[in-house]
């Protein structure tokens, strides 16, 4: 896998031969502000659009900005995008959470990319070999 972006919160990798793309998030997430979280979702939407990635993984272990609804919309709508170019399936990996609140907002944010795209297979795992393995199945 090759990096072709690394911000501050995050950085996306691409694996061209297996059609993939794979984002990790930092701690630093934290002071991430919704604009900023937008503008990923640009940056990550390009990046799906010129390499005509089918596979997308991504790990949220360690991110730490909260999901608003209207930053979940922007963000779907965005993503929706990415469907309509060839994104087929998408895997996300999350810590395994007693914390409602956390499982709430990630469900409300899988469920919010599923019906705006209309076709965008998403799971969540809780380790990337999990989840790479459902990934490329």
């Amino acid at each position: 896998m090759n990096s072709i972006y690394k911000g501050k919160y995050t950085e996306i990798f691409v694996d061209l031969d297996r059609s993939l793309i794979f984002d990790t998030w930092t701690e630093a997430s934290k002071d991430m502000e919704d604009a900023e979280f937008i503008q990923f979702t640009d940056i990550w939407t390009d990046i799906v659009i010129k390499f005509k990635i089918q596979y997308a993984l991504t790990d949220t272990l360690n991110l730490r900005f909260t999901l608003t609804p209207d930053v979940q919309e922007i963000a779907s709508q965005k993503i929706k995008k990415a469907v309509e170019s060839g994104l087929k399936k998408q895997a996300m990996i999350a810590p395994q959470t007693e914390d409602l609140f956390t499982k709430v907002a990630l469900d409300q944010t899988v469920e919010e990319i599923q019906i705006s795209t209309g076709f965008l297979v998403t799971q969540i795992f809780p380790s990337p070999e999990e989840a790479e393995k459902w990934l490329l199945s």
